[in-house]
């Protein structure tokens, strides 16, 4: 889910916590949204590394929807922590094993234009090919990226706060 295109990225949102957590379940919060909201997935990486001193995560996803043949929406969201240990928790009378220690996360918005490459090629040079390109942007696309600019920001407020109150609920 590369592809190419023009990118333009128009919002960020950082969240940090130092806390008890799993791991699968923080995962499973921003997956089950962005899945409830018709968006596909595309993992770049997904890193978990495990040492007797110390654990540490590092991720990135990407969920996008396929607006139209020239539009795709997307969120880039990245994971990082370092410094993770194991501990024991007791939660609803049973002891589970759970992760503590720092982990960030970014959400960042992004629309990309003609993501398959269909505007650029042999013809792509030519005055009358790029006239015709900048009045589909201007006219057309300009329309449909204010239509979800305010969507898309919401969708990664609304996982933010998810997010937030699964780190927030208390685990035990």
């Amino acid at each position: 889910m590369s592809g190419g295109g023009e990118r333009e990225e128009f919002h960020v949102k950082l969240l940090n916590y130092n806390t008890v957590f799993s791991w699968d379940e923080a995962y499973n919060v921003v997956e089950q949204y962005f899945a409830e909201k018709g968006f596909e997935k595309w993992e770049k990486y997904a890193h978990e590394y495990h040492r007797k001193e110390s654990n540490e995560i590092h991720s990135e996803l990407h969920y996008y929807k396929e607006i139209t043949d020239y539009f795709i929406i997307r969120v880039k969201f990245i994971v990082n922590s370092q410094d993770l240990k194991y501990v024991e928790v007791e939660q609803h009378g049973k002891k589970r094993r759970m992760l503590q220690g720092p982990i960030s996360f970014k959400f960042g918005a992004m629309f990309i234009s003609d993501y398959l490459g269909r505007m650029v090629g042999p013809h792509s040079g030519s005055p009358i090919w790029y006239y015709i390109k900048e009045l589909y942007d201007t006219f057309y696309y300009n329309m449909i990226k204010n239509k979800y600019k305010k969507e898309l920001i919401d969708d990664i407020n609304q996982a933010a706060a998810k997010l937030n109150n699964y780190f927030n609920y208390p685990k035990s």
